[in-house]
């Protein structure tokens, strides 16, 4: 999945190139980074995988729910002046 993401950067910046836009190093490193780190997690196992439809839509919703959960604790602790 990293070498396919860095693959994909590299076109990216490739076409950018020939359209005149300039690239910086924080370009470069985001491309290379990015994919060493999703190579780097896979191996590890640290994100699972979802089998199927239904666990990946699963996981999706248990995701954004623990963002919005993130989101709301900050907003009370802003109302309660614990920030």
């Amino acid at each position: 999945m990293g070498q396919i993401s860095i693959g994909v950067g590299i076109i990216i910046i490739i076409i950018d190139a020939f359209m005149g836009e300039g690239i910086g190093f924080a370009t470069l490193g985001n491309v290379l980074l990015i994919g060493t780190f999703l190579d780097i997690f896979e191996n590890l196992n640290i994100v699972p995988y979802a089998n199927n439809l239904f666990m990946g839509i699963i996981m999706m919703i248990i995701g954004i729910e623990s963002r919005n959960l993130e989101k709301r604790q900050r907003v009370h602790m802003k109302l309660l002046n614990l920030v």
